[in-house]
């Protein structure tokens, strides 16, 4: 969604007319002309006209703030747009996406309400709508406003995505996967789309085509990470080893932090005998600073069974209902925000979740009680619909703090760690829930992507060279829509019983270095420490005891017990004086 906005906003930065914009938008008319008579057949008075060029006045330059990501800034400006031109759709719509920017969701579902009032087949204000709704967790509410929006706007990508996505929470991946592809149809030049439509036909167990998508993606935008990672597990999956290794170390360089294809590198380099190229890739797997690309700034894997063995949720006995208390907030999660609130609010921070949610009750055999004797089709739905509710749902978003002032950057971690703590609130009656989260400051902030589109010709250029600088988070992902897909949760739970035979077969430095990896990566910092004790007796040159006590540093800090995490640390510096990585985890815990 946030693409479609930047053409929006580029549009009229360049031409400082507001008279193709409801067209543009797939609206029904803009409204404010003054020589047009209101609804009541009364003309305007000189001062009501007055207004209306004031509000639009107040439009443009909000939209300038809105295309520099000064989102506080544009909702005062919007506001003011609000106050002077009522009646007007797009000011409460435009109100409302510089309200959701800042974490305000509510507020922004109030001025997308507003705007239907005044123009109920509005699709933008639909599509905004059900995009809230989606980050509520009010999957079918969503899914009604896509509906309604693709109803009044049906060619547009991004809704046909949207809706994809949310029939794809339902589990409904048929659909879902006929969204994906119109989408991919209608936008040609779309990495996300393709990335999305590969991992949704892996899902579906089509392979070859999945690869096919994944491909395009990165054809389309070779600096796409996530692509590569994906491309890299289904190559290994499909059993070419080869070509998963040099995936996999593209996707290192591009993105070092990136602890999911460090582990599943070092794991197929171990299965073909080539330790001494494994040895040097497991340190930087133990960072946990230093917030910028070339490594993994922070890093946690939340499990619902060990909040709830914590005492974290309640019975309610009464009801009979599973409830948590009323102010629920997951110390994982509160630490992991701790630790993001220190980060300079003139700092961007991109932070990656992904959500897996197990169905506690499963079924133990098909039921066909429906399934008419005779029919295959029917008994093949049924086995599908079986299927639904024995696999597990992974859901993954980005989100994207811009460079800000400090109040706002405090306001927008509140707002999305509430809004992750609802999660696990909402979620843990009815399933087992992973949650995985990853933080990382870029080295380049978005806004300079932006402000290069602000030229006349800006919009040809991002239409017919999408390779040139296309950063795939500024897409539909950012505002607030949990899309489908495998990720880094399923991906290293994949190769636990591979990393765990082998660790029992031969107990050496590798193997139980990187299970314990693997063990970190998935948030399980106890197993983690266990292995790592054992890890350390097999250490034998100097660097190999510096790297043991590297990794149990990092595990206690995944548990929270910075004290020891500080004395481990210490001990590798003293095996390793000048090991770089050991100094830069020192220095974070100190500050």
């Amino acid at each position: 969604m946030r693409k479609g906005f930047n053409f929006i906003l580029t549009f009229f930065l360049a031409t400082q007319s507001f008279a193709a914009l409801p067209q543009f938008l797939g609206g029904s008319g803009f409204g404010i002309n003054a020589t047009k008579a209101n609804l009541d057949g009364n003309y305007p008075t000189y001062w009501e006209s007055l207004m209306k060029e004031q509000s639009k006045e107040n439009l443009r330059q909000g939209l300038g703030d809105l295309a520099a990501a000064r989102y506080k800034e544009a909702s005062q400006i919007f506001a003011k747009a609000v106050v002077k031109n009522p009646d007007e759709p797009y000011t409460h719509i435009f109100l409302g996406i510089s309200l959701y920017w800042q974490g305000q969701v509510q507020p922004a579902i109030a001025e997308y309400l507003s705007a239907l009032k005044l123009d109920k087949k509005n699709p933008e204000a639909h599509q905004l709508l059900g995009i809230s709704y989606a980050w509520q967790g009010k999957i079918k509410e969503a899914l009604k406003c896509f509906k309604t929006a693709l109803k009044y706007a049906p060619n547009r990508p991004d809704t046909h995505m949207n809706l994809g996505s949310t029939y794809a929470a339902l589990g409904n991946y048929e659909d879902a996967l006929y969204h994906f592809r119109t989408a991919t149809d209608l936008d040609k030049r779309n990495p996300l789309y393709f990335h999305q439509l590969g991992s949704l036909l892996e899902i579906l167990g089509r392979d070859a085509n999945a690869k096919d998508a994944f491909k395009q993606a990165l054809a389309l935008y070779p600096r796409y990470e996530e692509a590569l990672l994906s491309l890299a597990v289904l190559e290994e999956k499909l059993d070419n080893k080869n070509n998963a290794k040099i995936d996999y170390k593209k996707a290192l360089r591009l993105k070092p932090g990136d602890s999911v294809a460090r582990a599943r590198f070092i794991n197929l380099l171990l299965e073909d005998n080539e330790s001494q190229d494994a040895i040097p890739l497991f340190a930087q797997g133990f960072l946990i600073s230093p917030l910028e690309d070339g490594g993994l700034a922070l890093s946690l894997t939340y499990s619902g069974s060990e909040n709830q063995a914590q005492g974290q949720t309640q019975k309610n006995k009464n009801k009979g209902a599973q409830t948590l208390p009323q102010q629920f907030k997951n110390p994982q999660l509160e630490s992991f925000k701790k630790r993001l609130k220190k980060v300079p609010a003139t700092k961007q921070i991109n932070i990656e979740v992904e959500v897996a949610l197990d169905p506690k009750q499963k079924p133990s055999t098909l039921k066909t009680n429906n399934v008419k004797e005779g029919t295959r089709s029917a008994f093949a739905n049924a086995v599908l619909e079986q299927e639904k509710a024995l696999s597990t749902t992974t859901f993954e978003r980005s989100f994207i703090l811009v460079s800000s002032d400090e109040e706002t950057r405090q306001n927008q971690l509140e707002s999305i760690f509430s809004g992750l703590n609802n999660v696990l609130q909402n979620a843990e009656q009815d399933y087992q829930v992973k949650m995985a989260l990853k933080a990382s400051t870029p080295t380049q902030d978005p806004t300079t992507l932006q402000q290069a589109e602000t030229g006349p010709s800006s919009i040809s250029t991002m239409r017919n060279n999408s390779k040139a600088g296309y950063n795939p988070y500024m897409v539909g992902n950012d505002m607030g829509l949990w899309v489908a897909g495998k990720g880094w949760i399923r991906f290293m739970e994949d190769i636990l019983p591979t990393v765990t035979a082998r660790f029992e077969e031969n107990k050496n430095f590798e193997n139980s270095l990187l299970l314990a990896l693997t063990y970190l990566t998935l948030g399980q910092g106890q197993e983690a420490i266990k292995t790592l004790k054992m890890t350390q007796t097999k250490a034998q040159s100097t660097q190999e005891k510096a790297l043991a006590y590297l990794a149990q540093g990092t595990a206690f800090v995944v548990l929270g017990d910075e004290t020891h995490a500080k004395e481990l640390y210490a001990l590798a510096l003293k095996e390793d004086p000048e090991n770089k990585i050991i100094k830069s985890n020192i220095a974070i815990l100190e500050d």
